[in-house]
């Protein structure tokens, strides 16, 4: 069985976000056009973040928006992605 590096979760978190699942290795760029083909947003710069750490300056770059491990597969894990 093949499994995508990449998968939605959540097609919408709040008004500016998804949720996707991926392999913990996944690049921001892998990630955000995956996001991007599968659920686009309709917004002029579509996803363009994927929240991995804290950004002082950025009020959607909180803790409870940090990568967590996927409860089914430690090698993966939950990314707030936002448009």
């Amino acid at each position: 069985m093949t499994t995508q590096r990449v998968s939605m979760v959540r097609p919408m978190v709040g008004l500016l976000g998804m949720q996707v699942c991926a392999i913990t290795s996944a690049t921001d760029q892998e990630i955000l056009d995956f996001c991007n083909h599968t659920n686009p947003p309709g917004t002029a710069k579509g996803w363009y973040q994927v929240v991995r750490e804290l950004k002082p300056d950025d009020a959607f770059c909180t803790v409870e928006n940090l990568p967590v491990e996927c409860e089914h597969d430690h090698t993966r894990s939950h990314f707030l992605v936002l448009c």
